[in-house]
């Protein structure tokens, strides 16, 4: 089974949503070029068959400034990519 899976490569968001769940998890952090890759090399060397990667979850993916090179890496490896973002990401 092909699977998808997400990673959230920056903790911060430039929204202050009331309702959101996410709110405890937030932070200034912002995943780097060298742990991504080592993630999703270890990815495809497991036994995952792996239909592509989605590149958020709590967090504004715009904010990280490698964003560029996470999804150049993702696209040299051959796996779709997806994202959601805010319009007003800083």
């Amino acid at each position: 089974m092909r699977t998808w899976i997400w990673i959230d490569v920056s903790a911060t968001c430039n929204l202050a949503c009331e309702l959101c769940y996410t709110i405890e998890l937030q932070g200034a952090r912002k995943m780097s070029v060298p742990t991504f890759v080592a993630v999703i090399d270890r990815l495809l060397s497991d036994e995952i068959e792996l239909a592509g990667v989605h590149l958020n979850w709590r967090g504004e993916p715009t904010s990280n400034r490698s964003l560029a090179e996470m999804v150049a890496h993702l696209a040299a490896v051959g796996l779709t990519t997806a994202l959601s973002g805010t319009p007003m990401a800083r």
